[in-house]
């Protein structure tokens, strides 16, 4: 057991570590979890103040991280913390499921090496440390434990709401499968596990009661849905060789996809079949894990499949231990008999041993077509070379030293997303009151990071067409406009047309309350509109190109 903990603890330390170094800055998308963690730390609330996507937990433990030491470098550690420790629990529960330390090393460092995007860290965590916990309850089956999965259950449901569903499914198949066939105390633990996730999510059920309403929180978590609705998969992605020593990212990406599904094929096949013998508490994880990895490939995997696969990484991780560790066990009973022989059954040993090899071969197969996939998918020679471990200490020191310097001192400008800093970051912070709020046009919630303002009309990001282009969302819209101070808004002109298209409302009260006072370009080309509102002007003027500065009403 002291072994155990002793290599988890260094699989999560070398997951920290290879994290922090070699990923130099935060992904576009991370700015709107930061944007949400820092309109908490305005005073705002969600639901009441702007738009809850279904998350709270987990925008709340970045602002906690934030109000502690604000800047993109906090949350990389914060996140890559929270994915080694995902690691290293990953370790602990691979390494009861396959009976074997070197396997779940081998899994494990696959997790790791998918490099899941860091605001992705729940999808990792939640399915890792359920896993462990029912292992822990599957071996007692005491009170305490299955309690301890219920409020896990109900956490998973903050960090993410649907990330519960996923975590329950898994859970409850489980639960079926370590008491049957007494089907009476099988569904009796499922109905007390429930119980146990509804208590523990009451008092936020509560709060959101207050905020805006459970029909209105449930319907604003399904607009958003609509954002990526398009990224649904319905067309299998081609395989175009065989040979996994050529494949480029896209043969990676397809053949971790159909390997992914397989895996479930595989583990259904191996608890149907008489060949292997399972105690009631292997069979059961063995089927919490597959129902959850079923789970989060009818739901979380969806296009584009290279930035979705390592969202899969832990449960991926997880099936495909217990899988090596089957084949394994077969190969192993195999060598016990050696070749020859007749069994009890009257089988030849020499037909089993032929049976074993090609199992082992199979394994190995699918082992070393994962790694290489994963090799090339996530470019692991590019991120092990941007850890600066190859030069030495003083490298990896190096490469720490510079993130530290470039996302922890304001205006954190080589942070930024994409490209250079715009100077609309630095005018914003300048000439902007700390608590006027910033509206942009088109999905840009980093400017409002990092000119560190909240953002306005209740969202972090418009997301058109489809999202939240009801006429009740902008009406809400409204209303949360007309309560703030906004003196600024930035206005993305090559999109408008389809901004104007999805929120009709919401460009007409752009056009008729602000004039323009400037323009920039961003790194795609776009040209965006410094907007000002008409009824205030500048005491000076900002920058080389004028802009509007200290804003007052004008009289």
């Amino acid at each position: 057991m002291k072994e155990s903990g002793f290599s988890a603890l260094v699989l999560g330390l070398t997951a920290l570590a290879f994290r922090v170094l070699s990923s130099a800055d935060l992904s576009n998308d991370h700015y709107m979890h930061l944007a949400w963690a820092q309109q908490l730390l305005f005073g705002q609330l969600p639901g009441r103040d702007f738009v809850d996507p279904g998350m709270p937990l987990a925008y709340a433990i970045s602002a906690a991280a934030q109000w502690m030491r604000p800047g993109p470098f906090t949350e990389l550690v914060l996140s890559a913390a929270l994915l080694g420790l995902a690691a290293a629990v990953t370790y602990l529960v691979a390494e009861r499921l396959s009976g074997s330390a070197p396997v779940a090393i081998g899994v494990t460092l696959l997790e790791v090496a998918f490099q899941p995007r860091f605001y992705s860290y729940p999808k990792i965590l939640v399915p890792a440390v359920a896993m462990l916990i029912f292992q822990r309850y599957a071996d007692k089956r005491t009170l305490p434990w299955l309690v301890t999965l219920g409020v896990w259950t109900g956490l998973a449901g903050l960090l993410r709401h649907d990330l519960a569903v996923y975590a329950a499914v898994g859970i409850s198949a489980g639960l079926l499968a370590l008491r049957w066939p007494d089907r009476r105390r099988a569904f009796s633990s499922v109905a007390v596990y429930g119980s146990l996730v509804t208590a523990t999510l009451i008092p936020y059920a509560l709060f959101v009661r207050w905020s805006e309403g459970i029909a209105e929180h449930l319907r604003r978590g399904l607009e958003f849905s609509k954002a990526e609705a398009h990224q649904r998969i319905f067309a299998l992605p081609p395989l175009t060789s065989f040979d996994f020593l050529a494949w480029g990212r896209e043969d990676a990406a397809a053949f971790l996809f159909y390997a992914a599904h397989a895996a479930v094929l595989i583990t259904i096949a191996i608890l149907l079949g008489r060949r292997i013998r399972h105690s009631p508490e292997e069979r059961a994880a063995a089927t919490a894990a597959t129902a959850m990895l079923a789970a989060y490939l009818a739901v979380i995997l969806r296009h584009p499949l290279d930035a979705r696969l390592p969202d899969l990484a832990a449960v991926v991780a997880i099936v495909l231990a217990w899988i090596l560790g089957q084949a394994w066990q077969v190969v192993a009973e195999s060598l016990k008999r050696g070749p020859t022989g007749i069994t009890s059954s009257g089988s030849t040993s020499f037909a089993r041993f032929g049976q074993a090899t090609l199992v082992a071969a199979a394994a190995m197969a699918l082992a070393l077509s994962t790694a290489r996939s994963v090799w090339v998918l996530e470019k692991l020679p590019e991120a092990i070379d941007n850890t600066g471990v190859y030069g030495g200490v003083n490298g990896m020191v190096d490469t720490v030293t510079d993130l530290k310097e470039r996302g922890s001192v304001w205006p954190w400008a080589r942070s930024w997303p994409s490209r250079e800093l715009p100077d609309a970051v630095r005018y914003l912070n300048e000439c902007t009151e700390p608590t006027d709020a910033l509206l942009t046009t088109w999905p840009a919630p980093e400017y409002g990071f990092f000119a560190r303002r909240p953002f306005a009309a209740g969202h972090a990001e418009f997301l058109p067409p489809r999202a939240f282009a009801t006429d009740t969302d902008q009406q809400q819209m409204l209303a949360w406009l007309r309560a703030q101070r906004v003196p600024v808004a930035l206005v993305n002109e090559p999109r408008r047309e389809e901004f104007a298209g999805a929120y009709p409302k919401i460009d007409a009260y752009l056009r008729a309350g602000y004039r323009e006072a400037g323009r920039f370009t961003i790194y795609d080309g776009s040209n965006i509109i410094v907007a000002v509102r008409s009824d205030l002007r500048g005491r000076r003027t900002w920058g080389p190109q004028g802009w509007p500065c200290d804003l007052e009403p004008v009289r």
